[in-house]
């Protein structure tokens, strides 16, 4: 199922709010992240984005309370406004934060978010951000869920990967890294 979904998608297909999307939800994540990265490699390349942080005020953090339903919203809010770069952070509970208690997502929920906005978003950079330590190996297996594009360096409230690290990671993995044109 996740095969042929992906298929249609790389031939111009795109989900909307009236399909059914909730394989992206409860389906096999291994199957839905094999897919998701047959999208990216179709749609988006081999290529990884790497940049700094600019500011703060950019694109989507998973982990705050939200259900599957709004972050599949958010997902389509985002491809009905043809955004090109979606950054994804997963909340870090900082101690003397409001959210300090909040429980840290697991790496299959995170892996599972980057595939269903690559579903959703098949063209656009799915950018990984703060909290790519919460996975293993840096977040490696989130660029063959679906993601395309990294912030590394430190961020706004935690540190994070160092560039050169990330560099040989993605390069060692066959990424081609360059800057987005």
């Amino acid at each position: 199922m996740y095969e042929q979904i992906a298929e249609d998608i790389i031939r111009g297909r795109r989900l909307n709010r009236s399909d059914d999307v909730s394989f992206l939800i409860d389906g096999d994540l291994d199957s839905l992240r094999r897919a998701a990265n047959r999208i990216r490699e179709a749609l988006c390349g081999n290529r990884v984005d790497l940049c700094t942080i600019i500011n703060g005020r950019s694109g989507g953090i998973l982990g705050m309370g939200e259900t599957w339903e709004d972050r599949l919203d958010m997902a389509f809010d985002l491809a009905e406004l043809h955004i090109d770069s979606i950054p994804l952070n997963a909340l870090m509970s900082i101690p003397g934060t409001l959210l300090e208690g909040r429980e840290t997502l697991s790496e299959e929920d995170i892996l599972r978010s980057i595939a269903l906005f690559r579903f959703i978003n098949p063209t656009a950079y799915v950018r990984l951000a703060a909290g790519r330590n919460l996975m293993k190996e840096c977040g490696k297996q989130a660029f063959f869920s679906g993601a395309n594009a990294t912030i590394t360096g430190d961020m706004l409230t935690t540190s994070g990967n160092n560039t050169e690290m990330d560099r040989r990671m993605l390069t060692e993995s066959g990424f081609d890294i360059s800057r987005a044109e």
